[in-house]
């Protein structure tokens, strides 16, 4: 059995080895290891999060356009989006990149933080 302090961080752990081979290698096979490792960390961060919600989930009368999958991976995309900008652009396209990390960054911690809310402003 893995302790529990492991387990914990082996997503943020995947996401992180993913985004650092994803801006430092230079090899086909090591961008290809960046990558999965970078999809798997962010499935297993997803699948977690799903488990743990605490807040209702709401069912809307119509169905969004984007599926429920690309909702949850939208801020795992924009990181990987600004991260990829960060490495190959430069000047203006690199601050984008950054801001779009960072806008990420913040939903993802929102996010973390409203499932496990019990009680709302306004229920």
């Amino acid at each position: 059995m893995i302790p529990l302090m492991i387990y914990e961080a082996l997503p943020t752990v995947y996401l992180t080895l993913g985004i650092l081979l994803l801006s430092f290698a230079e090899l086909p096979l090591l961008l290809f290891s960046a990558s999965v490792f970078y999809f798997v960390g962010a499935a297993i961060w997803i699948m977690r999060s799903a488990y743990r919600r605490t807040d209702n989930i709401a069912v809307p009368q119509k169905r969004w356009i984007l599926p429920d999958l690309f909702y949850e991976f939208k801020p795992f995309l924009h990181i990987l989006t600004g991260t990829v900008m960060i490495r190959y652009a430069s000047g203006p396209i690199t601050v984008a990149g950054l801001c779009l990390v960072l806008l990420a960054v913040k939903h993802l911690s929102q996010r973390q933080a409203n499932r496990k809310c019990t009680s709302h402003l306004f229920a």
